[in-house]
């Protein structure tokens, strides 16, 4: 494929082709797997590492700007995700066929034996050679491509690979040449990779129950192409919980998924977010959630018992932007998992900008190893308006909506949940009672009070700009002077309002490392009678730092 060719190809995959992205990936796939072999030494973990260089490829292509320069593109997103895996966890050059010791599973065990350490004694050669000569004959031999193709992709004059290629055949000859031959071929894969890569096993209205190969599972918020039992092109299905056994749960973005329909390893990204429509994920929430009798759950959390309480059976949204503190309170709710009596079901929404940071997060962080916990399970949405306070309020078809606030975090007010802009379905006296009702209303309506008289637009540009200190120090500036002009009730108001939100920050498990403070579970009861006494002034002139940080007053 030359390069007129290749830039119309990509051409057609940012018009939404999928068969053409196939065709890319059938033309690319050999390639990229010897180049992360190369850096690698584990054909297996180098197969993980092209599916899911060539998910992000699809993802970001409408990022390229110069279609030519595609081949290097991707390969500066392999040697990402190469670096990804040694910085997980020390990696080692394995073997390059693991020995089965079974004997029922070969006729020939002496054979096997003596191939298995023919196959350790090529890989120690191939180890030893310098990584750039190392590079070309793993591409050379596994792609079978033309030193030209080679150079293509590895960004180097075709005489400078000819005479690495020349160089590295020199140090691995006569039988080790042959060996790297047919075992690079060996390894090759096949047509299929580029094609059908799951089933489709469970459809509940937008909900698609799907199970992948073990060596081919998607992560969350990944596109998967599907097809129907004729071959004919369905629904994009975007991936929002991982099951067990290799199942996932998807959101389709239409109607046309079939039981026998097919899977493949990439839809259009861009398109599936952009087709998603609302009413998809919030009948889709209704399917996730577990249902079941719904009765108040406390949590221990002082600020979510309060003024935004669960049930026992209960959706919970969490929106916001990055950097607010809401994966902290997801670790916190799995951390006390066992002494929830009920069974939560968390929505983690998503703007599409922080979509790669959240699946980077879900592979590194242990608490997000699996979405299905005792008494907790997880799915995440992806949402452009996973970040706007007044959708979060409005989104009704989710029974409890938390939102966190930047204004709050950069205050180091945790958590950060923004009292104005979050609502609970079960916030109703006949399920919390009537003195719960009454004093989470006051709360709520003496933060919201305060919030409109201590707004500051200086303070609110600060924080826009990322200038994090500026806006510290502006705020500090600006509630000092504010005070002092302020007329005797709305004083009062500002007075509650500071030491009810001081009271709302607590100290969780999970950050104990990090905050140098032991986590707190706080009762219901002790919460509601700290509201109480902030509200009825018994603190108006005490200390706030009396109130930060602490369990019960």
């Amino acid at each position: 494929m030359n390069s007129i060719e290749l830039v119309k190809q990509i051409e057609a995959v940012k018009a939404g082709d999928n068969e053409a992205f196939t065709l890319l990936v059938e033309k690319y796939q050999n390639i990229v797997l010897g180049y992360a072999f190369s850096k690698l030494g584990d054909f297996h973990k180098a197969q993980d590492v092209v599916q899911e260089s060539f998910i992000i490829a699809h993802s970001q292509i409408n990022q390229l700007e110069k279609l030519e320069a595609f081949p290097g593109w991707l390969k500066g997103i392999v040697n990402r995700r190469c670096h990804r895996v040694f910085r997980s966890k020390s990696e080692k050059w394995l073997p390059l066929e693991e020995h089965d010791e079974n004997p029922e599973s070969s006729q020939n065990i002496e054979h096997d034996f003596q191939k298995h350490q023919e196959g350790i004694h090529l890989q120690k050669a191939v180890k030893s050679l310098p990584e750039n000569l190392r590079t070309v004959i793993t591409l050379y031999y596994l792609e079978e491509r033309s030193q030209k193709d080679v150079a293509t992709f590895l960004d180097l004059p075709p005489s400078k690979v000819n005479n690495y290629l020349y160089e590295a055949r020199a140090m691995l000859k006569g039988r080790l040449l042959e060996m790297a031959n047919d075992t690079f071929k060996e390894q090759r894969l096949s047509e299929e990779f580029a094609k059908n890569i799951g089933e489709i096993i469970n459809i509940q209205g937008p909900v698609v129950e799907t199970k992948m190969k073990k060596s081919e599972q998607p992560s969350v918020f990944d596109v998967l192409g599907s097809k129907t039992e004729r071959d004919n092109p369905a629904s994009d299905l975007i991936v929002v919980q991982r099951l067990k056994d290799g199942k996932f749960r998807c959101i389709s973005t239409e109607d046309e998924v079939h039981n026998k329909g097919k899977l493949y390893n990439s839809g259009n990204y861009d398109k599936a977010i952009k087709s998603l429509k609302e009413e998809r994920i919030s009948e889709a929430v209704k399917f996730i959630k577990n249902g079941g009798e719904v009765k108040f759950l406390e949590t221990g959390i002082k600020a979510i018992d309060l003024l935004c309480p669960m049930s026992t059976y209960s959706s919970v949204g969490i929106f916001g932007k990055e950097g607010v503190g809401r994966a902290v309170l997801v670790m916190e709710l799995l951390k006390r998992k066992r002494e929830l009596k009920g069974n939560l079901s968390l929505f983690f929404y998503v703007d599409i900008w922080n979509a790669l940071g959240t699946q980077d997060m879900l592979e590194t962080e242990p608490y997000f190893a699996t979405d299905i916990n005792e008494n907790i399970q997880t799915a995440w949405i992806v949402h452009p308006k996973a970040g706007d306070p007044e959708y979060a309020k409005a989104a009704d078809y989710i029974d409890v909506r938390l939102f966190f606030s930047p204004l709050k975090s950069i205050r180091n007010l945790w958590p950060a949940i923004d009292p104005v802009y979050s609502e609970s379905s079960f916030l109703n006296p006949k399920i919390v009672g009537e003195k719960h009702y009454e004093i989470a209303v006051k709360v709520k309506e003496v933060l919201k009070k305060y919030h409109n008289l201590m707004i500051d637009p200086v303070f609110l540009e600060h924080i826009a700009m990322g200038a994090r200190e500026k806006a510290v120090e502006q705020h500090e500036n600006f509630t000092n002077k504010k005070v002092l002009n302020l007329n005797e009730e709305d004083l009062l108001t500002v007075k509650r309002g500071m030491r009810l939100e001081k009271f709302l920050t607590q100290p969780f498990y999970v950050a104990e490392e990090f905050s140098g403070m032991k986590g707190v579970t706080v009762s219901l009861e002790e919460t509601i009678d700290g509201a109480s006494r902030i509200l009825n002034g018994e603190f108006d002139d005490s200390d706030l730092d009396d109130l930060t940080w602490k369990g019960s007053i």
